[in-house]
């Protein structure tokens, strides 16, 4: 039912070029362009843990010795 409904909200998207690339109710993404930016966010997010990670880990390595 969920996915019938924002299917419905991206073809109402498509045809009247409204300006919402998420649904207001549960910010799922109604067109390509919105899920590229989630994903963007997360990878940035993911590279900036990694960092973190690396940094504890030399840290660790660096207090052993």
């Amino acid at each position: 039912m969920l996915k019938i409904k924002h299917i419905r909200l991206k073809e109402k998207y498509e045809a009247n070029g409204i300006e919402n690339k998420y649904c207001s109710k549960c910010s799922y993404p109604l067109v390509p362009s919105a899920f590229e930016e989630i994903k963007l966010a997360e990878e940035s997010r993911i590279k900036t843990l990694m960092i973190f990670i690396g940094k504890v880990q030399v840290g660790i390595q660096n207090s052993k010795f």
